[in-house]
């Protein structure tokens, strides 16, 4: 797809890419490239006016801003050149983005003609250094500004340094040459043009968007279905570009039977098969069965065509296990059947659902169809669709996760090197392991790990604080062998408690939660011991998840995690692979945020009989993994008490001084019953926490917080005793499940921000982390009034 030459303000390419980069950059506040060396290639030829030579520092210094800028995760150098050449800056000279800014800012031009092939010529023994001084490979990136016709040959230099797998991205501005800037960067995808140096802040997103999807999408193995609306309202004009769009998704994909596969179904009032996920294993063929394709012109039944696609993601119509599963629904106009229910059976499967909808979609439906809004895309016109191709193809290389980022984190991994596990097994396992060290921001003060390797006796692979840099620890792993000889787990795990020792590294003394992750294949020879073990382990404050494999027995895996929800088994090793991915969200829920709240912090919950269960189970492990989240000691005391009719004080504040003792607790409250939801009798009530005296502390920095969970339509009034709660200084929120009636919620809460509705308890642990996130800013108001 060519690129067409824009001005800033002609350019409705640039507004759409700021759109979709404000979205992105909403969800995930940074771009997370996990470790690069980035060089920049500065034009300072006389053709630049020193004006703009100035708009060239500042989209370098917003573009250093968007990267994790540290010596073991991206590194930044700089280089100018005209007819000579001076570096400015090497990778290894500035760790920190405010250095950075300012050794940008001091940068002055050289002046003279422009040679850029003697430049990039002049780049490769720096990008030869710089792979001597980290510890493992990282992605080497060089960005080439010009305004200029090259006075020499840039071809054969370029290739060199893409040969050494230098990623090469040539920006262009006003004169600049477009047939020279292909040669640079090599793919037309890494060329970039703007018709004003000013222009430049206006595709920073973009570029950078380029190179996180590369990164993202080396190893990429999906099964990806287009949904695809052929209803009359769409015409012949927008289904052409709707299939454009379709073959750009398809060209920037690895296509291959063991790598991308696609398949695409058509829907109108009726569904169409075009071509299932195992029909063609080459871009031309898919292209070609696209161009096939013919507008059927009838109504939008698009909650039919949910259920009709869901069969694509089974074997028989070409689906592989333990591969992603991606749906790309695009659509135009509003579905007049039920879209909540098919869809949510599709994600209940493991597919992930994009939806992308255009001019008169419905976006409430688009919500409900893809489960997050994340995962929603609008467009007002089809002309448009090309310019969200690449957040998309960053999507199936690396599908939206509720947690972006595991944050701060000691874990160990206790690995099972028996000798049942050959080689090729064993690498599943070094995959599943390096897949959750690639997730996590790996630092002493962030994300830490080491691990255990076990059979008949266990032995030390490395302690926490041996590594410091996330490809020295993928280096580690994936150097490993097995040990061969039996499965002893009870034995590892024992052991591994060693490892949570602070002469190791590890920061439990610091409030940093400390995780162990099992990895097994069989049947443990000393089993016996193994509940008592690891009892003893989580016990002293260690979460323990197991992945068990094959022989691995499930009561064994239950022995060691104590719980259902923390182990995983999957019947081959391959299965590893989508078990990284969930896994990795769990501890991604863990993962300790920077909050330092102090508070007095009473959960109110509904026990009414409208509530199953099933559900109070789950609203119970929501208020435990809320308290997992945020430090608990002498800052934050937890109370909690149950309403329906009637109301009980489950247990006061402080009466509990361990997390692990208040978990027990919380598990151990019995569902009250009762016919009425009388929430304001229940406010009222709750009061007695925050009276001065008793347990209540009463000073400058702690904050008296309560926190409401309802599923129905409180009987009787709800703003009066919020309002006289929120007078005694307590910030209310209010989590509505369901059928609720919108306006109490709101009165409860006294302000949107403390508002939050899911529509069943399985969707609490959406909210988890933005509740969490909430209760550490101290700066919302307590109502309305304020």
């Amino acid at each position: 797809m060519s690129r067409e030459k824009v001005s800033i303000v002609e350019s409705e390419k640039l507004r759409a890419i700021q759109s979709v980069a404000q979205e992105l950059f909403a969800t995930t506040g940074s771009v997370f490239t996990e470790e690069a060396d980035i060089y920049v290639l500065i034009d300072g030829s006389t053709s630049i006016h020193p004006n703009d030579f100035g708009d060239i520092k500042n989209f370098l210094k917003e573009m250093v801003k968007m990267f994790n800028i540290g010596p073991n995760k991206v590194r930044f150098g700089a280089v100018q050149y005209s007819h000579v050449k001076r570096l400015e800056f090497e990778l290894n000279e500035y760790n920190k983005t405010n250095d950075l800014e300012t050794a940008i800012d001091n940068i002055r031009q050289i002046d003279g003609n422009t040679y850029i092939g003697e430049a990039l010529t002049f780049m490769q023994p720096l990008f030869k250094k710089a792979r001597e001084q980290r510890a493992g490979r990282v992605p080497c990136h060089l960005i080439v500004l010009t305004d200029g016709e090259s006075h020499d040959s840039v071809k054969e230099p370029a290739e060199s340094l893409r040969n050494e797998k230098v990623n090469i991205y040539a920006i262009g501005v006003k004169d600049a040459n477009e047939g020279q800037l292909h040669e640079i960067a090599g793919s037309e995808s890494r060329t970039f043009f703007v018709q004003e140096f000013d222009s430049l802040k206006n595709i920073k997103n973009e570029i950078v968007q380029v190179i996180r999807s590369e990164e993202a999408c080396k190893e990429t193995t999906a099964d990806i279905m287009f949904l695809v609306d052929s209803s009359g309202s769409i015409g012949p004009e927008n289904f052409l570009k709707v299939k454009n769009f379709m073959r750009e998704l398809v060209n920037k994909s690895d296509i291959s039977a063991d790598r991308v596969q696609v398949g695409a179904v058509q829907f109108s009032g009726a569904n169409k098969e075009e071509f299932q996920l195992d029909r063609y294993s080459s871009k031309s063929d898919i292209f070609s069965a696209i161009d096939r394709m013919s507008l059927i012109g009838e109504n939008t039944l698009t909650g039919s065509a949910l259920t009709f696609v869901a069969d694509y993601f089974k074997p028989a119509k070409g689906a592989r296990p333990a591969v992603k599963k991606i749906l790309i629904l695009i659509t135009d106009g509003e579905a007049q059947d039920e879209v909540k229910s098919p869809a949510r059976d599709l994600r209940d499967q493991g597919v992930v659902i994009y939806s992308i909808g255009v001019f008169n979609a419905n976006k409430n439906q688009l919500e409900e169809i893809s489960g997050k809004r994340e995962l929603v895309f609008y467009v007002e016109k089809f002309d448009i669709l090309k310019h969200i191709e690449d957040e998309i193809i960053f999507g199936i290389c690396r599908p939206h996760e509720e947690c972006k980022r595991i944050e701060r984190l000691d874990v160990v991994f206790v690995i099972d090197g028996s000798g049942s596990i050959s080689p090729l097994q064993y690498q599943a396992m070094k995959d599943f392991m390096i897949a959750l060290v690639k997730k996590s921001d790996v630092a002493p003060d962030r994300v830490q790990f080491g691990a255990v390797k076990y059979s008949d006796e266990p032995e030390t692979f490395f302690y926490l604080n041996k590594y410091t840099a996330k490809s020295e620890i993928v280096e580690a792993i994936q150097n490993d062998v097995t040990k061969g000889g039996s499965t002893y787990t009870a034995k590892a795990i024992d052991y591994s408690e060693a490892l949570f020792a602070q002469e190791h590294g590890s920061r439990k003394s610091k409030g940093v939660p400390q995780i162990l992750i099992v990895i097994t294949d069989g049947e443990s020879h000393d089993k016996a011991q193994l509940g008592d073990t690891a009892k003893r382990l989580r016990d002293n404050g260690i979460i323990i998840y197991a992945v068990g494999i094959e022989g691995a027995k499930l009561d064994e895996l239950l022995a060691m995690t104590g719980s259902k929800d923390k182990y995983y088994y999957v019947d081959t090793f391959e299965g590893l692979k989508n078990t990284s991915i969930a896994i990795s969200e769990k501890i991604c829920d863990d993962s300790k945020p920077e909050c330092e709240i102090q508070a007095d912090l009473v959960f109110l919950i509904d026990g009414s009989n409208s509530i199953h269960p099933d559900d109070f189970t789950r609203t119970k492990n929501f208020l435990k993994d809320i308290i997992n989240q945020i430090d608990y000691d002498h800052n934050v005391q937890i109370g909690i008490a149950q309403y329906s009719d009637r109301y009980k004080k489950e247990f006061g504040l402080g009466a509990f001084q361990s997390k692990s003792e208040l978990n027990i607790q919380i598990q151990n409250i019995k569902r009250m019953t009762g016919t009425h939801t009388l929430i304001g009798a229940a406010l009222r009530k709750v009061k007695e926490f925050f009276a001065p005296g008793g347990s209540r502390r009463v000073t400058r920095n702690v904050q008296p917080v309560l926190l409401v969970v309802t599923d129905g339509k409180s009987s009787d009034d709800v703003a009066d005793p919020a309002e006289d709660l929120r007078r005694e200084g307590v910030h209310i929120y209010a989590i509505g499940v369901g059928y609720i009636d919108h306006s109490q919620l709101m009165q409860i809460a006294g302000v949107s921000e403390r508002k939050y509705t899911v529509h069943d308890f399985n969707e609490l642990k959406t909210i988890k982390k933005r509740l969490v996130d909430d209760l550490c800013k101290p700066d919302i108001p307590t109502s309305i009034n304020e």
